[in-house]
């Protein structure tokens, strides 16, 4: 077994020098060089050792299943983040090198993120076995000393998708969205291209939205890389989310009539129009707000959502259209009332509520124009 920091250019074993450094704590840090670094926190070494026992060390065969042999494995270990530290295991075989993704959190808080979300991904591809979610394969707990242990779990990894953020334009100090691809140079998406990315987000979480119960993909974030995308060779992007920290509704209904479900994807839809244009410059700088384009692509991308459970029969056939016509109804006035209250009932304590209020006007007005336009 192969460890590498990110690519094979930066190949890592015992005797490196990173060997023993703890590893990184946030997304963009380097590595820790506190003298006293957290309980929980993991050196390099540590966490290449705990990943070869997960797939080495395999009782219950889940691993097993997906990978033939792990003599000939690369481990990748390709970000960190607050809660996990993802690395992109590589099966060479005789055709293609088959992908995977290994998450591994070690905080009290990751690990149970972790389960939890291990938890979710298995209900959700049972409930819709949708394939812009990602499949799961394996969770378990690994030792690395007698009173410390992480978390793991093996699922599916979406090969040659990468990340999408709002970027500056140096030649012209203006801002547009850039795909993180190496490959392509970190290119810039043109409009349209941008405006299929952010409309299939909004159709993702759409489809896996459920009109009886309000449970819903939450606390996603674009800055957090939710949502990652393939630019193939013709231009054509295609969108999947590749993770979800949480299911549930966000509001309970007093009733369980058609109309409380009205109002329920009401509130859906216009709290996702919201946070479908919040991001951060280059998924890491200051939070920063989408242009107008994002908000018919958003009406669009939920209209598809609800096309395709229509498609999968979980809502009646009318039900589109009894919902078109109850949101053609609301004024101008009545849009803008219910953007203030749900600006005005964001967390206090998040960094994106002052921008959500701060836009909440000017959003109303585009979101009315939007769905007396978008078909």
């Amino acid at each position: 077994m192969q460890f590498y920091l990110s690519d094979q250019d930066h190949a890592i074993r015992p005797g490196h020098p990173l060997w023993n450094t703890h590893l990184p704590m946030t997304r963009h840090s380097g590595p820790s060089s506190a003298r006293q670094p957290a309980p929980d926190s993991l050196t390099y070494g540590e966490y290449f050792e705990a990943v070869e026992s997960f797939l080495v060390d395999n009782a219950d065969k889940t691993v097993s299943a997906r990978i033939a042999s792990t003599e000939q494995l690369e481990v990748h270990l390709e970000k960190h983040g607050a809660f996990y530290h993802p690395s992109r295991i590589v099966e060479p075989n005789e055709n293609r090198k088959a992908q995977y993704v290994l998450n591994v959190a070690a905080s009290t808080i990751g690990k149970a993120y972790l389960r939890n979300e291990f938890r979710i991904l298995q209900m959700l591809e049972k409930k819709y076995a949708y394939p812009f979610l990602p499949r799961v394969f394996a969770c378990r707990e690994t030792a690395i000393s007698e009173s410390r242990s992480v978390s793991l779990f093996l699922g599916e990894w979406f090969e040659s998708h990468h990340e999408f953020h709002v970027s500056k334009i140096k030649q012209t100090g203006s801002s547009g969205i850039r795909l993180w691809d190496p490959a392509n140079d970190h290119c810039f998406l043109s409009i349209d291209e941008a405006r299929s990315a952010f409309r299939q987000a909004a159709m993702i979480l759409t489809a896996c939205y459920d009109v009886e119960t309000f449970e819903q993909v939450f606390a996603w974030h674009h800055a957090a890389g939710d949502f990652v995308v393939n630019l193939s060779a013709n231009r054509e992007p295609l969108v999947k989310l590749v993770t979800v920290r949480r299911y549930a509704p966000l509001v309970v209904a007093a009733n369980d009539d058609s109309e409380a479900m009205l109002d329920a994807l009401l509130l859906f839809l216009f709290n996702m129009s919201m946070h479908m244009r919040i991001d951060r410059l280059d998924g890491v700088g200051e939070l920063c707000w989408i242009d107008d384009f994002v908000v018919p692509a958003t009406l669009e991308g939920f209209y598809k959502g609800l096309a395709l459970q229509h498609l999968n029969r979980r809502i009646p056939e009318k039900f589109a259209g009894y919902f078109r016509s109850y949101l053609a109804k609301m004024t101008a006035g009545d849009m803008l009332d219910l953007f203030a209250s749900m600006a005005a009932r964001q967390p206090p304590d998040s960094p994106d509520t002052p921008l959500v209020a701060s836009h909440a006007e000017r959003h109303a007005e585009a979101f009315f124009n939007a769905v007396r336009t978008v078909d």
